[in-house]
């Protein structure tokens, strides 16, 4: 707007130029130079806040998602971004209808190669300290059913009287035969 540098419409104004715009449909060309003149400004805090609270709750039509998906359709997108997307996604729970239909479409497919291997690695990469592996072990677990007075004499059945099985001692403990194997064998329970 030539003319008015420096200077700012009230909001009365704003209004009555809103009023006359709505409906207006603007030409390829007019897009276009509106793009480029956008393209690599970044928007101010406040501005993304404001922008945020206003198409809050908005539906986007299905033609309009498919336009903006064939888009970006085999687009790289950086790790900074994706950093950012994992951020805003945070906390954020799906409708079941959109899980159903996730679930429908992976039911059958294998992982990828590539998709385990980096679920491979996010898992070898975490680690904890001794203190806190100690927190989280034996009865201070939060999904601990036995204690260290009966894992011991668990152990100490086993080895000194004869004619208990795994299974006994399941069902006498009120826990599953695999965890008196595990704890039997030091998978578990091992810093007893």
């Amino acid at each position: 707007m030539t003319g008015m540098t420096g200077r700012k419409h009230t909001e009365e104004t704003k209004k009555k130029i809103s009023e006359s715009r709505k409906g207006q449909l603007l030409t390829a060309e007019t897009r276009h130079k509106m793009s480029v003149a956008r393209t690599g400004k970044v928007k101010s805090e406040d501005s993304r806040r404001k922008l945020s609270i206003t198409l809050k709750g908005r539906k986007m039509s299905s033609e309009w998602a498919r336009k903006i998906g064939d888009k970006n359709r085999g687009r790289k997108v950086s790790d900074e971004v994706k950093d950012r997307i994992r951020k805003c996604l945070i906390g954020r729970t799906r409708p079941q209808a959109v899980r159903i239909k996730i679930s429908q479409s992976k039911k059958g497919v294998p992982l990828s190669a590539e998709h385990r291997n980096k679920l491979s690695a996010i898992k070898k990469g975490i680690t904890f300290s001794e203190e806190r592996k100690l927190n989280m072990s034996g009865e201070k677990s939060s999904r601990a059913v036995l204690n260290d007075e009966q894992v011991l004499e668990i152990r100490k059945i086993y080895v000194q009287e004869s004619g208990w099985s795994h299974r006994k001692l399941a069902s006498k403990y009120g826990v599953s035969k695999s965890a008196i194997t595990a704890l039997l064998q030091g998978d578990t329970w091992d810093h007893l």
